[in-house]
């Protein structure tokens, strides 16, 4: 019987390791941890204690080599990339920044139209009316967020009639 588990013991971490990961992605995915998840991740833990208790050993060996080491560094640069694109991502959408790079500086407000936006007392709210066929209305409408970016007391609506 021994023999048959050190046997399978293998096929039986990497089912573990299946169900864990598995699970894993079922818990991120629903966003919280349902029956299933939670089933699965405790089989697939219980899949890989039982490898680790029949054949130590090995386990030792495999988690020691070269290659988990290199794979380890690997899934640690990863994860570090994941994390510092995640932060810049994060920090981009809290902290909104444009450059006008034109030479005219033509898709800039000028000082005093931003000294405007600045000293709005009170809550604007512009609406701005577009046929569909109207001309001009991106230029409008970028113009305006650029004027709402610029003052949190100015709101708009765009509307097309």
């Amino acid at each position: 019987m021994r023999e048959w588990l050190n046997l399978y013991s293998k096929y039986a971490a990497l089912l573990g390791l299946a169900c864990i990961l598995v699970a894993l992605g079922g818990w991120l995915v629903a966003g919280q941890a349902q029956l299933w998840v939670e089933i699965l991740g405790i089989v697939g833990l219980l899949l890989v204690a039982i490898t680790v208790l029949l054949q130590p050993a090995q386990v030792k060996a495999v988690l020691t080599g070269r290659q988990v080491r290199y794979g380890g560094n690997a899934v640690v640069m990863s994860i570090a990339f994941l994390l510092i694109l995640g932060l810049l991502n994060y920090l981009g959408a809290r902290h909104h920044q444009r450059w006008d790079v034109t030479a005219e500086k033509s898709f800039s407000l000028s000082e005093q139209t931003i000294q405007i936006l600045k000293g709005l007392k009170e809550p604007v709210q512009v609406k701005l009316f577009f046929t569909p066929q109207a001309m001009g209305r991106a230029e409008a409408e970028d113009l305006i967020k650029e004027y709402a970016i610029r003052s949190n007391k100015l709101s708009y609506d765009s509307l097309i009639r």
